[in-house]
């Protein structure tokens, strides 16, 4: 009868624990792992393997296979282009979830009154921006345009819709005017970066979608007006030439150059996936320290919050009412 209790114990407290067990959730995959399981290791019932999630995984081949786990183990979301290979988030660096905020090119711009802070007149200049460009066939403005007749810094989309870098020399007058190829499509987002150091004219270089795109229309040794009391971002200094489209991620450093041709620069703004790369809380990862402007928006903030400038120059007053884009260039 002894034995026959114990026997009795055991069983009960077994299934007790079976029970429990049922009880507890499967944990749910890091979604910034990347995923080394894929193919046929999905995980408990219900969940994706750490095959990573929707396209933030690590770099390049790090991901499963189009299997990302058998049908009671996940779905592809751990696969090919989930979990971090070409198609995903790789390239050696983590993908980076940003949200575009549109422009109606009717209201919206963005205007600093005053000079930017801790700023000098130098030879060097570095930018990147992602863009999805909606009116074609007519100047907008990217900015930052300055105060100055004849002459602005200015980032624009020309009338025949190349993106364009034409910066003002201290004192008046033109210092560098570059061009890209025509950008027609408005479909997608793209993205552009570029880099001038005035000493050398081997030390020009834009680049739209990682592959090199320049025209110099003019180039002079000399020095670029950083230091305008006045400035336009998304319009002209007045709030004429505005820009219709959606935008993400703007990056300028004044006095900074950043030889682009090497890969390793220009893949610290658009991974080799064709991706946005985390700058930083203040964009100072590209270089060390934070530029003069960076306008960011991130996931659950407001879109007005991508006038607050994470650089180093100073905030900027919205005109009109920005507007959350309905696409990403991290989609």
């Amino acid at each position: 009868m002894g034995s026959r209790l114990v026997c009795s114990l055991v069983l009960g407290a077994a299934a007790a624990l079976s029970a429990a067990c049922l009880d507890i959730a499967p944990t749910e995959p890091d979604p910034g792992q990347g995923g080394s399981s894929g193919s046929n290791v999905g995980g408990a019932a219900g969940w994706p393997g750490p095959g990573g999630n929707g396209g933030f995984g690590g770099g390049a081949g790090a991901g499963g296979t189009s299997a990302g786990g058998s049908s009671a183990g996940g779905t592809s979301a751990g696969g090919a282009g989930a979990g971090g290979t070409a198609a995903g988030g790789g390239g050696g660096a983590w993908g980076f979830a940003v949200k575009g905020v549109a422009f109606d090119g009717v209201q919206d711009w963005l205007e600093n009154a005053t000079a930017f802070q801790g700023v000098a007149d130098t030879k060097t200049v570095t930018g990147s921006l992602w863009f999805k460009r909606v009116g074609l066939g007519k100047t907008q403005c990217l900015g930052p345009e300055a105060a100055g007749s004849g002459s602005p810094n200015q980032l624009e989309f020309s009338s025949n819709d190349s993106f364009r870098v034409v910066w003002r020399k201290a004192g008046g007058g033109v210092a560098c005017d570059l061009s890209t190829t025509a950008v027609t499509d408005t479909t997608s987002w793209h993205h552009v970066a570029f880099s001038v150091d005035l000493s050398s004219s081997t030390k020009k270089h834009l680049y739209l979608d990682g592959a090199a795109s320049i025209s110099t229309a003019y180039w002079a040794d000399t020095l670029l007006d950083n230091t305008g009391s006045q400035w336009g971002l998304f319009a002209d200094n007045g709030g004429d030439l505005k820009y219709q489209g959606e935008v993400a991620e703007l990056w300028l450093a004044m006095g900074t150059y950043l030889d682009l041709s090497q890969a390793a620069n220009l893949q610290k703004f658009r991974s080799a996936a064709g991706k946005p790369v985390d700058l930083g809380p203040s964009g100072a990862t590209p270089t060390g320290l934070p530029p003069t402007i960076y306008l960011s928006s991130r996931p659950g903030e407001a879109p007005s919050q991508f006038a607050k400038n994470r650089g180093t120059g100073g905030g900027f007053w919205v005109h009109g009412a920005l507007a959350t884009a309905a696409t990403s260039p991290s989609d």
